[in-house]
């Protein structure tokens, strides 16, 4: 009996063995494919890290251009503004000189004919 025990003992242990081999082979492979998977982690960050820095670059420069063309915009604008303002300016001088000649016609010919009446 006692070499009957020995045997089913020594083939536990060999099996224990084969299984901790097998445990240990397992777990080798669980850290392979982790690092693997931490690595491709690393590379999709930094892809994704790399196309957000670009698609910002992108974007600030379209506000600037933007920006610039507003300015540009704004300017023009303004200088319309100006020469409008002074054209209505010069179209008021002009307005006043006319009605100034009016008035200067109108007190002339009503002298003359105040004028001719008394004479």
């Amino acid at each position: 009996m006692q070499s009957n025990y020995s045997r089913t003992l020594e083939r536990l242990e060999r099996e224990n063995r084969r299984l901790q081999e097998k445990a240990n082979s397992l777990q080798l492979q669980l850290d392979n494919v982790e690092a693997k998977h931490s690595k491709r982690m690393v590379d999709f960050v930094q892809r994704h890290r790399q196309d957000t820095d670009q698609e910002l670059k992108k974007l600030l420069k379209a506000q600037s251009k933007a920006e610039k063309l507003l300015d540009t915009r704004d300017r023009v604008y303004k200088q319309r503004v100006s020469g409008l303002q002074e054209q209505v300016g010069v179209l008021k001088n002009e307005l006043e000189r006319e009605i100034r000649r009016k008035q200067s016609v109108e007190r002339q010919r009503e002298t003359s004919s105040t004028r001719r009446l008394r004479n």
